[in-house]
């Protein structure tokens, strides 16, 4: 049985740029103008008619149209063929779970937890794509979290159980845009960037955990720092591979803005995943953290008679343990350590955090402030 899809605002949500994008793809051209608002596309001996403005009378009657004849012609469904309409001018971020009932269904928490895992993910290659780091901080990168909140969650799919994440792209305007080759990524929006990222680390993550498994040390993990990899994603792969029994990820490419390929997909098994878990843990103690904020409480100083400078030791928290910091002040900053380690209040300071042997130090302090809220 065949269904048609007759809903205006289900028809109108097809917007005229994607579609010309999608038929293009798929290897049809444009013939000419059809009135002011239409054009003629032609494969072979087929012709559509494809709207060029959302002015055109009876929008949605002229969708329907395009869709039933675009569906007979590849035939497939009509809801197939939408699904991808609906989508052709986003970047779509899939993970596929091999834990679904026979169904397609899936337990609540394993649903909220795979949904987490792939944001986090996204969210990771939204930092890297700004500055590739060993571990980002949640809101630290305002571009990263304006980006996020115009990511869109995508209808649950079939095909065991699928999460998708439905990423803006702008639209390629040059005349040079079949995509047979990639450009340089700092010339792409950084909407497109984020999504080559995500797809950069996942490649290098496959490959570090498979060079481990080899023999090869967790140095691999450092390596890939540049690709895009950081603590925040290898945490996100560990528990996507342990709630979905192994991860399916794919990114497909918005055909407004055609890539080289129309898909890319890494795949990552359970075992993977603890070593994603122990390189999360290895780069959290080995890698620098610069530019770090962190709120402590002075527990001891050690300066000179004849000196200006002066050692302090801090006690705070990372990565929710508490760890001891040592650092080096000039000597407004070392009176105000003293300060507030007389009056017991917390103090707020950036700096570069590195950790040498069992013990973090941190350089080039600075912004240092006392916090009026005293320590029990």
């Amino acid at each position: 049985m065949k269904f048609h899809i007759t809903d205006n605002d289900a028809l109108q949500a097809i917007k005229p740029m994607a579609l010309a994008a999608y038929v293009r793809a798929e290897g049809w051209t444009r013939v000419e103008a059809y009135g002011e608002f239409s054009d003629v596309y032609s494969h072979g001996s087929n012709e559509i008619l494809l709207p060029n403005s959302e002015y055109v009378a009876d929008y949605a009657s002229v969708i329907a149209d395009a869709l039933r004849r675009l569906s007979t012609f590849e035939g497939r469904s009509e809801i197939q063929l939408y699904r991808d309409l609906s989508v052709a001018d986003c970047d779509v971020v899939r993970n596929r779970s091999s834990n679904a009932e026979n169904d397609g269904s899936i337990s609540v928490d394993e649903g909220v937890a795979l949904f987490v895992h792939v944001k986090e993910l996204l969210l990771s290659a939204a930092c890297a794509a700004k500055e590739p780091k060993a571990m980002f901080r949640a809101g630290g990168i305002k571009d990263a979290t304006d980006y996020m909140n115009r990511v869109r969650l995508g209808q649950t799919e079939q095909g065991s159980f699928i999460i998708s994440l439905i990423a803006p792209v702008p639209m390629n305007f040059s005349s040079d845009s079949q995509g047979k080759l990639w450009p340089e990524k700092f010339k792409e929006p950084y909407e497109r960037q984020v999504t080559r990222t995500l797809v950069d680390g996942l490649e290098a993550a496959k490959k570090a955990a498979v060079a481990v498994i080899q023999g090869g040390t967790q140095d691999v993990f450092r390596r890939a720092i540049n690709k895009g990899l950081s603590v925040n994603s290898c945490n996100a792969l560990a528990h996507l591979t342990e709630s979905g029994d192994g991860a399916d990820l794919s990114v497909t490419w918005a055909r407004t803005r055609p890539a080289p390929e129309a898909r890319s997909r890494v795949q990552f098994t359970t075992a993977e995943g603890e070593i994603f878990r122990e390189a999360a843990r290895y780069l959290r103690e080995v890698e620098p953290r610069f530019d770090e904020r962190i709120d402590a409480f002075v527990v001891k100083l050690d300066r000179g008679p004849t000196e200006m400078c002066g050692k302090i030791t801090l006690k705070t928290y990372l990565d929710q343990k508490p760890v001891s910091i040592i650092t080096s002040l000039p000597p407004s900053e070392y009176e105000l350590a003293s300060q507030a380690n007389n009056e017991k209040v917390t103090i707020s300071l950036k700096g570069d955090l590195i950790k040498r042997g069992q013990r973090w130090h941190l350089e080039n302090p600075r912004d240092l402030k006392l916090i009026e809220e005293e320590f029990d």
